[in-house]
């Protein structure tokens, strides 16, 4: 298995990288099939996993909907690691999403709470 699809010209001896295609074989799990098709042929377009940098999107993965995705790089013990974070919007916003008209309506209430406190105060000084 070459995870990085490596290439040899023999007349020169030079190692280069092939853009990369995420097939069932290397990755099993939908799921890391599509982040690896995003990543390594969507995102700056066709590239190896030797020029992929790191950074952050919000990314629309086919049947999973809309996602944050976090790219990071790191070199440790000699070996050059890539990791994707992926979080669903829907779980990051469902929560906010069911609170916001509450938060809103309890904002309001208070807000009024104090002007009415306010206006009754000054009515007596």
């Amino acid at each position: 298995f070459d995870s990085f699809r490596t290439v040899v010209d023999e007349t020169t001896k030079k190692v280069s990288y092939a853009p990369y295609e995420a097939n069932a074989t290397d990755f099993p799990l939908k799921e890391v099939k599509a982040r690896v098709r995003w990543l390594l042929n969507e995102r700056d377009g066709k590239v190896t996993w030797a020029n992929v940098k790191a950074g952050a999107a919000e990314v629309d993965i086919r049947d999973e909907g809309v996602q944050f995705i976090k790219v990071t790089s790191l070199t440790q013990f000699g070996v050059d690691w890539i990791g994707v974070i992926s979080i669903p919007w829907e779980s990051v916003m469902k929560e906010l999403n069911d609170t916001k008209f509450r938060t809103l309506l309890l904002g309001m209430l208070i807000v009024g709470g104090i002007k009415e406190f306010l206006e009754t105060f000054r009515a007596y000084v």
